[in-house]
């Protein structure tokens, strides 16, 4: 056994797992004896199942009928199923009598999965559950980069009744709290100040204070996540302070009964209009027309004052503790106190304030407590639409005041390109509704006059009772109907609680126009909500793969060509694909953006699953790539930038690619890029995967090496095609005819850049570097500050990126006519119509074939 695990430890695959798993491993082992001149595997086989670790005798390796090297005693083999990809690069045959211990691959790659799920799989379930609640104001609008620090890093304690989570006087917090179950009371001096419920904060006062002056018990057995400070600064660096000031405020302007009715962009809009003040020994600060106000840490004395300069008692306001309401002092009536604050006199530290105070804050506090419950108020209504009422709405003239709405706004593609006074103008004209699941945002044949944008949630779209697609977050919906004034041409209805924003035909005028406006309606002349397979006229022959053909089609009734992928159904079964094109169909369902394949409809027949999309007529990348050479800087700007777009369009999404390469780029007729082919793209929704998916070339070290990955992969796969874009080369195993070569080389191998790339092409070597990190959280682009970070890099320095988005940059290569996979294979130029199209009886060579479970296309 011992042999074996130090045998085990030198694959790269293994270096790193734990003793329980290394045990199982081992245990896993079967003994497996071969006779002198027996083939243990075949070069060009997919059938390989096993690794091997030698244990007695000598095999030699076979390449091509010539030998190249000899496995003895400890050595190992076969890797290359453990990677579950590609053939057998070798014949591997014994010298004599050989004594092998093997392992089944698939086996060997879930234990790797389960330490990973072992140790991380509580802590990812517990993450999911704090971001779907609304009310753990920590957790809200995180970036991808911090849900994965969160994933990879939190972990969960549980503590039992009367324990202490927290012990006062602490400094510089070393944990932070947010309680899944039970309850924890917070004291001072063994009074309990305060209760703190499920997904309330605990210890964010030594963050704010630098020393936590409260003490933390369990009431009843309690459960938390734990953020660790290195955790935190990792995920919000230098605004982990604001981060946490913001969720301590929220937390405590939902608990006022008078304000508990307010919906959560209302919340966040009055939280935009707090003042926060550090209170200093000493010092006192003064405000008029005071409103609201609370001890976020410290302790403070506060008095307020009529217009006539009568003083009421003090009232002491510690973090945790009351809040100070101008009533809450018998002003009788007068609504413009002034407020005098200074240290309380046991006060040990500075404190730090919440104040609210001006007009504003008081035009909105007073009509919400003139209303037991805010959706009653004509004023503040969430369902108004009208320009009169939006107009006098205090909650939304409190919300747009906030940073991070114009910030969305930015997310969402038909806004990218609009300057930062046109996003100020649209945030001015929006509405926010917030619904619930199962709600109807609008009906099909309804008279249309609203545009909505999803801030969060999912919505999903069904055209005479059939699903046609989701939507998400940045996504819009109803242009349709204010673009060409008709009826509403599908139902949409609420799948996960929304958050929408909303504008009528007036507003939706003034913010959208220029070349935004004509790709909306080109996207809606392309999206066809009647058309069916009978209503489709087949052209020719585009494409062909290992599951069927593509077709370039056309609408019978608006002559508007498309692309159709015919899928057999037999070879995806045979193949075990049926969850896999089901994934892909709603993955595609989902995208729309200006570089990206759009997807338009799917259908179903008896032997045949369709795609229907967007006509892409320009040909591949790698076909401007031959006709342009190696790529100067500005031309590879233009393509890396493309594909940076497009990812980060995905990654916003939790949607990893995994199969970025020329081949899966498209060129319009314009020039502007195209990624298609969904078909191994994952959503990520526990933290990782664990799948090897990907062409070994464009391999990211973190696929291979099976411990788990995420969106960062796909960074890695850019690196790798800004170096052929530029080199003409791979950086890892390009020379390498094997897949188990090329993975040891993504692996260990260095970078290397020819002589030729000359100092000119600094920055262009330094991104590449970046990107092709061997360590995912130091990878460009995977950081705090995301894509952002990778925008900025010197090699962008010149590159307008609005202008791409916008389509306003001339391309590199512009086609001169229509170009196709299919013409490539062929060898030269076909018209339309010359080739023989493939019928719905043909190509599976089987007309008696019958699905034994047609269920599984029933979303197509």
């Amino acid at each position: 056994m011992l042999r074996q695990a130090v045998a085990a430890r030198k694959l790269l695959y293994f270096k790193d797992v734990d003793q329980e798993t290394l045990q199982k491993l081992i245990a896993a082992m079967e003994v497996f004896r071969f006779p002198d001149g027996t083939q243990v595997s075949r070069q060009g086989s997919y059938r390989g199942s096993h690794f091997f670790i030698v244990s007695k005798g000598t095999l030699v390796v076979l390449r091509n009928g010539e030998t190249k090297s000899e496995i003895t005693k400890g050595a190992a083999f076969g890797e290359n199923v453990i990677l579950m990809s590609g053939a057998q690069d070798a014949t591997i045959q014994a010298k004599g009598e050989v004594e092998v211990y093997g392992m089944h691959g698939v086996r060997s790659r879930a234990l790797l999965a389960e330490q990973y799920q072992r140790e991380r799989g509580q802590a990812s379930s517990a993450v999911n559950e704090a971001l779907s609640c609304d009310s753990c104001w920590l957790l809200r609008k995180l970036t991808p980069y911090q849900m994965q620090c969160l994933f990879d890093k939190v972990n969960v304690l549980g503590f039992e009744n009367g324990a202490t989570i927290l012990e006062a006087g602490h400094k510089e917090t070393p944990d932070l709290h947010i309680v899944l179950q039970g309850q924890v009371s917070l004291t001072a001096g063994g009074q309990e100040v305060s209760v703190v419920e499920r997904m309330g904060v605990v210890g964010d006062g030594g963050l704010l204070c630098k020393e936590e002056a409260l003490k933390a018990v369990a009431c009843g057995a309690v459960q938390t996540l734990a953020l660790d400070r290195t955790l935190l600064e990792q995920m919000f660096g230098t605004n982990l302070e604001e981060t946490v000031i913001r969720s301590r405020i929220l937390d405590t302007l939902r608990q006022q009964e008078d304000l508990i009715h307010l919906r959560v962009d209302q919340l966040d809009g009055l939280a935009s209009l707090c003042e926060v003040i550090d209170l200093q020994p000493g010092s006192t600060i003064e405000r008029s027309s005071y409103r609201l106000g609370f001890s976020l840490a410290g302790q403070a004395e506060a008095v307020l004052l009529d217009r006539d300069g009568n003083v009421r008692p003090p009232v002491q306001l510690s973090a945790r503790g009351n809040v100070l309401h101008p009533e809450d002092a018998d002003l009788d009536g007068d609504r413009s106190p002034v407020l005098r604050l200074k240290l309380a006199p046991t006060a040990t530290q500075p404190a730090k304030m919440a104040l609210w105070s001006g007009r504003p804050v008081a035009g909105f506090l007073e009509v919400v407590r003139r209303k037991k419950r805010v959706s009653s108020s004509p004023d503040i209504s969430p369902m108004s639409t009208s320009s009169e009422n939006r107009a006098r709405s205090p909650s939304m003239r409190l919300a747009v005041l906030s940073d991070d709405k114009v910030g969305a706004l930015r997310k969402v593609v038909v806004f990218r390109t609009l300057a930062p006074d046109q996003l100020h103008r649209l945030a001015e004209a929006l509405e926010v509704k917030k619904m619930k699941p199962g709600q109807i945002v609008f009906n099909q044949g309804e008279k249309g006059q609203e545009f909505y944008i999803i801030h969060t949630g999912l919505l999903e779209v069904s055209i005479d009772g059939r699903k046609v697609r989701t939507l998400g977050m940045g996504d819009y919906v109803g242009e349709r109907a204010l673009l060409f004034d008709g009826p509403r041409t599908a139902t949409v209805k609420v799948v996960e609680d929304c958050e929408l924003w909303m504008m009528d035909l007036d507003d939706f005028n003034q913010a959208v126009q220029g070349p935004i406006l004509e790709y909306m309606k080109a996207r809606i002349g392309l999206q066809n909500t009647k058309i069916d397979l009978n209503s489709l006229t087949c052209l020719r022959v585009i494409g062909r793969g290992g599951f069927g053909v593509v077709k370039m089609v056309q609408s019978k009734t608006s002559d508007t060509r498309y692309a159709l992928k015919c899928v057999s159904k037999k070879q995806a079964v045979e193949q075990k694909q049926q969850k896999a094109l089901a994934h892909e169909r709603n993955i595609l369902a989902e995208l729309d953006h200006p570089f990206i394949i759009k997807f338009v409809r799917s259908f179903n027949s008896p032997r045949h699953v369709y795609f229907l999309t967007e006509l892409v007529t320009g040909g591949e990348l790698l076909d401007a790539l031959d006709a342009l050479g190696l790529l100067q800087a500005p031309q590879a700007q233009f393509y890396s930038a493309s594909i940076i777009l497009a990812l980060e369009f995905l990654h916003e999404r939790r949607i990893a690619y995994l199969d970025l390469k020329g081949e899966n780029c498209l060129i319009d007729q314009h020039g502007y890029l195209k990624i298609i082919d969904f078909g191994v793209a994952e959503r990520i929704t526990d933290g990782r995967i664990y799948a090897v998916k990907g062409t070994p070339l464009f391999m990211a070290p973190e696929v291979i090496l099976g411990k788990g990955y995420t969106t960062s992969a796909d960074l890695w796969s850019l690196g790798v095609c800004l170096f052929d874009f530029m080199v003409g080369s791979f950086p890892f195993g390009d020379d390498q005819a094997g897949n188990a070569e090329i993975f040891k080389a993504v692996l260990k191998a260095p970078l290397k850049f020819p002589k030729w790339l000359g100092v000119h092409e600094k920055d262009a070597k330094e991104l590449m570097k970046a990107l092709l990190c061997r360590d995912p959280a130091k990878r460009l682009g995977a950081g705090q500050r995301g894509y952002e970070e990778l925008k900025e890099h010197p090699f962008y320095a010149d590159f307008r990126w609005e202008g791409l988005l916008a389509r306003q940059l001339d391309p590199p290569f512009v086609p001169k006519g229509e170009t196709y996979a299919e013409d490539a294979e062929i060898g030269k130029d076909v018209e339309p119509g010359t080739l023989t199209v493939l019928e719905e009886d043909d190509g599976d060579g089987d007309d008696d074939w019958v699905d034994p479970d047609p269920s599984w296309a029933d979303e197509f």
